[in-house]
């Protein structure tokens, strides 16, 4: 029988992480699943996350928490598989970035509210607070 973490049910956090700045390649996102979210935080800011975090950090990017939800690993894959299918970033996502995408409350349907209360109008003061309860890694 399949466990649900092999079949994509196991419940842990979907998160977005927003880069400072866009990569060489023109990202400035970077979506994820762990049950971990602090010791995945501090990975990926050391430089030992997923390639594309890792390529941000190379270019002196700082990596911020922006938004997490409870979801399963089926969950990043499909916002993944949209965001593919439609050409689209995770900005619309992202509380930093206030893009408008009529796709983005689909995207999140049945995954419960945001985890974090990040407000679009002054959001680097409140994200520092939030991700410094948040996290227990290294910035």
């Amino acid at each position: 029988m399949a466990s649900p973490q092999s079949t994509g049910r196991q419940l842990g956090t979907v998160y977005l992480l927003h880069f400072s700045g866009r990569t060489a390649t023109g990202h400035q996102h970077y979506l994820g699943w762990t049950t971990d979210l602090p010791g995945r935080l501090a990975r990926h800011r050391a430089g030992r996350g997923a390639e594309e975090t890792k390529k941000a950090v190379k270019e002196g990017l700082k990596l911020k928490l922006a938004q997490s939800w409870r979801g399963t690993l089926a969950d990043e894959r499909r916002i993944k598989d949209d965001r593919k299918a439609v050409k689209s970033s995770f900005g619309c996502l992202c509380p930093y970035c206030q893009t408008d995408d009529d796709r983005a409350a689909d995207l999140l349907r049945g995954m419960g509210p945001p985890e974090l209360r990040v407000q679009h109008v002054g959001a680097q003061a409140e994200y520092a607070a939030a991700d410094v309860r948040r996290s227990t890694g290294p910035s």
